[in-house]
């Protein structure tokens, strides 16, 4: 483990708008770039901020769940029109517009967490009612995709984009009702083997990718294959 870390103390990173990098940071943070584009003249506003997971709604349309993660995470990067009451300001037209937002990874993690927020104080979704309870439908993942749809680079050159695959390796499931009670336990996969295991407090047992699957995650970790493409700043 030493080893392994020893490389990271040296460097000296940084993602914009960040303040001291640590190895934390170096191996899970990623960057978020919210864009605002002018539906007039054309201008973009772009603001970066940095994550270290990506916490993701799974309220979808007409009240829904969403199926997968794949969903909830077109549900976070969907484009937003702001219109109406909700025009933005643009400095160069100096007037309120019609404005385009979106959210994109500006920057990719090496390793990357994802949350489900599957707690709500909302009635309606997940088969409760009233109070705080939880969303227990099954939110499909895959063990293996690749995330450069929803990178700043896809969505300014689709076709020169770099791939930006990750591999899953552990995944956290809550086990109770609400945010009141429940017990947590892990699925996590052994190095360098397709072997994944049940960790459920002292006992720890060999289980199917079949099994790791059908759970019901509430976090999800995800290893980047290959190196961190480089992410570059958007340019018309």
């Amino acid at each position: 483990l030493s080893k392994s870390f020893a490389p990271l103390s040296t460097e000296s990173r940084r993602i914009e708008g960040s303040g001291k990098w640590t190895l934390v940071q170096k191996w899970f943070a990623g960057a978020l770039q919210s864009q605002i584009r002018c539906l007039g003249c054309g201008q973009e506003s772009n603001t970066v901020d940095p994550f270290l997971d990506l916490s993701l709604e799974l309220g979808g349309a007409n009240g829904r769940c969403c199926s997968s993660v794949l969903s909830a995470l077109q549900l976070f990067m969907k484009e937003e029109q702001l219109e109406g009451q909700n025009r933005y300001k643009c400095e160069k037209c100096a007037q309120l517009v019609r404005a385009r937002k979106q959210f994109s990874l500006k920057t990719v993690p090496r390793y990357l967490t994802i949350h489900l927020k599957r707690f709500s104080f909302a009635s309606g979704l997940g088969g409760y009612g009233g109070n705080s309870g939880k969303i227990s439908s099954h939110i499909a993942f895959d063990l293996t995709w690749d995330a450069a749809r929803f990178t700043a680079a896809y969505q300014r050159h689709a076709s020169t984009a770099p791939p930006t695959c990750y591999r899953l390796y552990a995944l956290i499931v809550h086990e109770g009702a609400s945010t009141h009670s429940g017990h947590y336990f892990a699925y996590v996969k052994a190095i360098g083997s397709s072997q994944w295991f049940l960790m459920n407090d002292s006992r720890v047992r060999p289980v199917s990718e079949g099994e790791v699957l059908a759970a019901h995650a509430y976090m999800l970790f995800y290893q980047l294959i290959g190196p961190v493409p480089e992410q570059q700043e958007a340019r018309p």
